[in-house]
């Protein structure tokens, strides 16, 4: 599973900045954000270190195990086991520090080089502390998006994203069911998928992105596929619990209809 998987940013000439989408770093390194990179040689990784190397179709960015025999292991703090040993040529550099949303945090001083050290000591540790605090970390989860979904935080984090990231469709223009995807670089952020009935399903978009349009820009691009494809109406049955969801569909047009289902007719839209 890697860290990163594309996205390389500006930086100057020995170190760089890289978007990340992975989450088996969880929670030094986490997906949104960017990691700092600085460019080194095998000689300069230690086990402990994060290391960035090209596995042949990703980049990864995971823990530094061993280095041994010209050659150098690592493993996703979260993963279950260890990488392919890489060479040299392989290595892009090492992790210094991780920043999102305007904070950053290193991870490559004397604390992040002694927790590096003692997760090398005892990998199971991280899958362990993630396993025991599992319902912990939902429940603050939960309070979190309550405050960050407010509307004082959702200005000030429409002022760190900037514009909304554009929605595309997965496949050939024609081909059903239908899935549409946006993006901020490699990461994905939100999703939707239109079955042939035009029943929307999977609206999914990515916590941190919650609150700022970005479900509604997924249901308008739904909504245009659907029309230009002769669709009649675009129709959804979320859980009656979920409040969220039937309060944004609600917003976007769509009433309920005889059948029961949630309903948006576009046979008079322009």
């Amino acid at each position: 599973m890697s860290g990163i998987r594309s996205g390389v940013g500006s930086g100057d000439a020995d170190e760089m900045r890289i978007a990340t989408a992975g989450t088996c770093m969880r929670p030094w390194v986490w997906p949104g954000g960017y990691i700092h990179v600085r460019r080194c040689g095998l000689a300069d990784l230690a086990p402990g270190d994060i290391a960035v190397w090209f596995d042949g179709r990703n980049l990864l960015s995971h823990r530094v195990h061993a280095v041994r025999d010209g050659r150098f292991m690592t493993r996703g703090d979260s993963g279950r086991g260890f990488d392919p040993a890489a060479e040299p040529s392989q290595l892009l550099g090492r992790v210094t520090r991780f920043s999102m949303l305007g904070v950053s945090w290193r991870l490559d001083g004397a604390a992040g080089r002694l927790i590096g050290r003692a997760l090398v000591a005892a990998p199971w540790l991280t899958p362990a502390v993630l396993g025991v605090t599992a319902a912990a970390r939902r429940r603050a989860g939960r309070a979190v998006e309550r405050v960050y979904t407010a509307a004082p935080a959702r200005r000030w984090r429409r002022r760190l994203a900037g514009a909304p990231p554009p929605v595309a469709r997965d496949g050939a223009a024609g081909s059903w069911p239908l899935r549409l995807r946006a993006r901020r670089g490699p990461l994905e952020v939100g999703r939707v998928d239109v079955a042939v009935d035009g029943a929307l399903r999977g609206l999914w978009v990515r916590n941190l992105w919650r609150g700022l349009g970005l479900g509604r820009a997924l249901i308008e691009a739904a909504a245009r596929e659907g029309r230009a494809a002769g669709l009649r109406r675009l129709c959804a049955d979320p859980p009656a619990g979920d409040r969220r969801a039937r309060a944004l569909l609600a917003g976007a047009g769509f009433a309920p209809g005889a059948d029961g289902r949630l309903g948006r007719d576009l046979t008079w839209e322009d």
